[in-house]
């Protein structure tokens, strides 16, 4: 037996699952997750490979809990002690997770009712504190104006191509990214942002080379700050400018090089 084998270590995972749910909800620190998103990224399969029904259980799971987490934060900034709640729910949840699936490879139906019954007293605890944090929250600033280019633009592959979007006060960081599927371009270098409201790719960056002929989508936001209830400052993003440019044969574009993952693109 799978949970037999683990022995003390599987009891002790299920008590500290349990005492984890009757702790009081965590508050008043973290800090804040870019664009506004405390999004689980984690796996939650044992080291033994996930059955096709355990994976269908555990997307279902994290795709409707993120669902409902977004009804409630919709329009808000990602505060301190929001990511702090969030990802303290998001560990507590995926250690269930794997407790269930050892529970499934055992076949033991009575530990798998009970995980079961823990998710639901988490996720209830969860979404019981959201909403208060969520009202002390900032609501997300709006999205800047983009000065250019025009709606309908079209630009030559392999062209230097300029996006300027108009200052906005008290931001600190502004995000450009140009995006087509499976593929982007941003004006982040390193963990930075740029400093003014204007990004261009230059006409020999490398990464116009993931770049095809037609649309393309423009992606901009200013970064502003703030600073939560104990003082710890954090990162606003506006909401987003959008445009749609037209990426037309024309340019040359360069060949790919090791230079291309310096910042930015995929």
């Amino acid at each position: 037996m799978r949970l037999q084998s683990f022995g003390l270590g599987a009891a002790v995972l299920l008590a500290a699952s349990v005492a984890l749910a009757d702790a009081p909800a965590p508050t008043h620190s973290g800090s804040a997750a870019p664009a506004g998103s405390a999004a689980p990224t984690g796996s939650a399969g044992p080291a033994k490979k996930e059955t096709p029904e355990q994976k269908a259980f555990r997307r279902k799971y994290v795709r409707e809990t993120r669902k409902h987490q977004k009804e409630i934060t919709a329009h808000h900034v990602w505060s301190p002690e929001m990511t702090k709640l969030s990802s303290d729910h998001w560990r507590r949840a995926y250690s269930t997770l794997r407790i269930r699936e050892l529970a499934e490879d055992d076949k033991d139906a009575a530990a798998v009712t009970r995980t079961d019954a823990l998710l639901k007293k988490l996720d209830g605890a969860y979404f019981a504190a959201l909403p208060e944090l969520v009202a002390k929250a900032p609501a997300v600033p709006g999205a800047p104006t983009l000065a250019s280019p025009a709606a309908g633009a079209t630009a030559p592959l392999g062209s230097a191509l300029t996006f300027k979007m108009t200052p906005t006060k008290d931001a600190v960081r502004y995000a450009c990214s140009l995006r087509q599927s499976g593929h982007s371009w941003s004006n982040r270098k390193g963990k930075e942002w740029s400093a003014t409201p204007e990004c261009t790719i230059a006409a020999d960056d490398p990464h116009w080379v993931h770049f095809h002929a037609g649309k393309a989508h423009f992606v901009g936001h200013a970064i502003t700050t703030a600073k939560s209830a104990k003082g710890k400052e954090y990162a606003q993003w506006s909401e987003p400018v959008k445009l749609d440019v037209t990426l037309t044969a024309g340019g040359a574009a360069p060949a790919p090089s090791a230079s291309a993952a310096a910042g930015g693109a995929k």
